[in-house]
């Protein structure tokens, strides 16, 4: 999928852009729609270890040209259908897999669009996504006004940032409140021993999923 990178405020001529500053925005790119996807896929976006390889492909990007106006950064990503084929097709009860058209530019574009319109029902973003939609401000303090991205063939994932919305962003993540440690009580109505998931049914007929952490438990 070919995506426009389009960059208002640059202190270089049109057309141009400094090694430092594409590196900073290529690095920012890359861990917010990391954030994004593993969010999507495996239910939370910050994790440690070695990067998988499926998302390693899908973080493939590659930058196809540079064009005048404002400066514009060409690009295409990998659909997931060709880089995370096992990992979206796998059914789950409680999350939107990604379909195979997406790429991880297009989860990024819902963590932006859900975040700056304070969605607060979205299942597009947690702290981790936040904070990675967060570290694009580096970028606009040293180098630009705003970015605006669009997908050549679909208008929807269109979406542009600034410090305006990081604003929003940021006014987002301090009302979140922060994770708790509760003690609930209720029957195990569904488990997935392979998904490492279950549902809690409690006694007053609220439903609520979970996880299992294998490094917890086995």
């Amino acid at each position: 999928m070919k995506y426009k990178f389009k960059l208002k405020g640059l202190k270089t001529p049109p057309g141009t852009i400094s090694i430092q500053a594409l590196k900073d925005l290529v690095d920012t790119v890359i861990e917010s729609s990391e954030r994004g996807l593993r969010l999507a896929i495996q239910g939370e976006s910050v994790k440690p270890g070695v990067i998988p390889g499926w998302l390693a492909r899908s973080l493939d990007f590659t930058v196809t040209g540079l064009e005048k106006g404002s400066t514009t950064i060409v690009l295409d990503a990998p659909e997931l259908g060709q880089t995370a084929a096992e990992q979206i097709t796998q059914q789950d009860l409680w999350y939107s897999k990604p379909t195979p058209e997406d790429t991880a530019i297009t989860l990024l574009s819902r963590s932006v669009h859900d975040a700056v319109s304070g969605n607060v029902e979205s299942i597009a973003y947690d702290k981790g996504v936040l904070d990675g939609l967060l570290s694009f401000e580096s970028f606009f303090k040293s180098y630009g006004d705003k970015l605006v991205v669009q997908a050549l063939s679909r208008p929807s994932e269109k979406f542009s940032l600034s410090c305006n919305e990081l604003e929003q962003v940021r006014r987002l993540k301090t009302e979140t409140p922060e994770p708790v440690a509760l003690i609930i009580s209720g029957q195990f109505d569904l488990i997935h021993h392979s998904r490492r998931k279950f549902q809690l049914l409690l006694s007053s007929g609220q439903v609520i999923p979970g996880t299992i952490d294998p490094e917890i438990l086995n």
